[in-house]
């Protein structure tokens, strides 16, 4: 048996806010190098070394003995982990198919000093075994934090045992892992979701919700000001706190009946002896829940693997590395005024001192993204059934008969429906970029699975709306359609505009460059080892 006890492995060093470069640390004990014929991997870490309660994403990149990518794709290898033979360590499910890659997600819990992962996998009609070092720093959470962690992988938080963790994957910027448009829910986990679960990586540096005074020309105002920040695409949450609350206790989600059947649950479970490790016994089922959001936002807060600012962008800001021509020409693109126009809702300037940029100014847009007909709720035939059936007939809309049954609008409703937002109608939070080149689809409602689409939307909007607005049978639709007539006012800026000629704002090599640089944004760059970077399909 052919055995490469640390072959080809990287480690990738968190650059977290403040710190320097990090060094790269690549060790082998073979004794002889492998033949280029032979299958190995190259095994790269979001963050190494990686604190002993923290989380991190193996990308496993299958090569040849110099290094160079395998022709062919390859089956996953099986992974096994000494600490998690001693129940220290968790492997998260089976790896993911990402591309050539396999991403798998690794949480320690509290194993010491380091930790040794072995690949298992056929290679040339022989079982190959690959081992690695993974090197394990302190403990660097709260006791709180920690409690956070147990129950965002805990299936014992829900009604129908769905985790935290099942619409926000830690491999995929703790976005969902599946392109589905929504994630189901329910008793039976088959009520389907209403909107995409947002990815909550960086989403700690979202701000409170607030109305600013701050004029953005693009963003959604009204007398009272600019709503800028708070969590959900809505904005309903104030903070990442009160946001935990609402998937417990909504019925096509994790279906708690309410917070004396949650804490009856938690209580009862082995996840209680952790609880009461961290909050003395009370009676009070909403004190209950209380803790329960806060111990979530905790870890959401301290997990380094929640903001890592280790991408290919923040190396090269640091100057270890340099943007291809094409990713050079994709800035200057996405910064053009003009052209992309993407800085005027997506900053790519840091909003505070000492911070790495997050993408966003945090305020609420109109966009009119096309209806998404995957989505029960928008077939009308289906609507009025679907709606009952999540508890949820009042979110039906009272229009004319040329208008749908059900409509998304945002902050003005249904999720949040209150008379201050009715200026704001249509208008939904910008989010932040960084990952977006791993997410699995975009934009509230999951109409779209390839940036490709995106930017194909934000040129063809308003100079070739046939081919972005669709009726469900798939025929040129209205502009604008999933808003009612009254609310069909979307932002107009470039590259939604034409240029004075009529032409399109980006053409097909625009778009190419623009992916370049988005995929840039993904987290886990080691400089002195580019070849470990986890490079998604779109962006090859």
């Amino acid at each position: 048996m052919r055995q490469w006890p640390m072959a080809g492995f990287i480690f990738i060093i968190t650059q977290l806010i403040g710190c320097g470069g990090g060094e790269t640390t690549n060790t082998t004990n073979d004794v002889r190098p492998p033949a280029v014929a032979e299958l190995r991997f190259l095994v790269s870490f979001s963050q190494s070394p990686l604190p002993a309660d923290s989380v991190t994403t193996l990308v496993l990149t299958p090569v040849d003995g110099r290094g160079q990518p395998w022709p062919v794709p390859v089956p996953a290898p099986r992974i096994s982990s000494q600490c998690a033979g001693q129940n220290l360590a968790t492997l998260g499910g089976a790896p993911i198919a990402d591309g050539p890659q396999w991403l798998q997600s690794y949480s320690a819990t509290g194993c010491q000093g380091s930790d040794r992962l072995t690949l298992f996998y056929p290679d040339q009609g022989q079982q190959v075994q690959q081992q690695i070092t993974l090197p394990l720093l302190p403990p660097q959470l709260s006791k709180l934090a920690q409690l956070g962690k147990i129950l965002f992988f805990s299936a014992d938080l829900a009604a129908n045992a769905q985790t935290c963790a099942d619409c926000h994957h830690p491999a995929f910027g703790y976005s969902p892992a599946e392109s589905a448009p929504t994630q189901p829910g329910g008793m039976n986990r088959a009520l389907p979701g209403f909107r995409r679960s947002p990815a909550l990586g960086y989403q700690a540096f979202t701000p409170t919700f607030s109305w600013s005074a701050l004029a953005l020309p693009l963003a959604s105002s009204s007398a009272r000001g600019t709503p800028i920040g708070g969590q959900f695409a809505d904005g309903r949450a104030a903070d990442l706190s009160a946001q935990v609350a609402g998937p417990l206790f909504s019925k096509h989600e994790m279906a708690n009946a309410d917070a004396a059947q949650l804490m009856q649950r938690i209580l009862q479970q082995p996840i209680g002896s952790a609880f009461l490790q961290q909050f003395p016994p009370s009676t009070d089922a909403t004190v209950l829940v209380q803790q329960v959001s806060q111990a979530i936002a905790a870890f959401e807060q301290q997990d380094s693997s929640f903001r890592l600012f280790n991408s290919k962008f923040d190396a090269v800001a640091q100057g270890q590395a340099q943007f291809s021509a094409a990713e050079s020409r994709g800035l200057a693109l996405f910064r053009d005024p003009q052209r992309g126009n993407c800085t005027a809702c997506h900053s790519s300037a840091a909003t505070q001192p000492g911070q790495p940029e997050l993408f966003t100014n945090h305020s609420y847009v109109r966009h009119a993204v096309p209806r998404n007909w995957q989505i029960p709720y928008n077939e009308d035939a289906k609507t009025d059934s679907a709606l009952a059936a999540a508890g949820q007939s009042g979110w039906a809309y009272q229009g004319d008969s040329t208008e749908h049954r059900f409509y998304d609008l945002g902050l003005c409703g249904p999720m949040r429906k209150t008379a201050e937002f009715a200026e704001h109608c249509g208008a939904f939070r910008v989010p932040g970029l960084r990952n977006v080149a791993i997410r699995q689809a975009y934009f509230h409602n999951g109409v779209y699975r390839q940036l490709r689409q995106v930017l194909d939307f934000y040129r063809w909007r308003d100079t070739q709306p046939a081919r972005i607005y669709r009726t469900v049978a798939n025929k040129p639709d209205v502009p604008y359609h999933d808003s009612p007539a009254l609310w069909r006012q979307p932002l107009q800026h470039a590259p939604f505009s034409p240029q004075a000629n009529g032409s399109d704002r980006l053409s097909d090599n625009d778009i190419a460059d623009l992916i370049q640089f988005l995929c840039t944004l993904t987290d886990g760059f080691d400089p002195s080892n580019p070849a470990g970077y986890r490079l998604p399909t779109q962006c090859r």
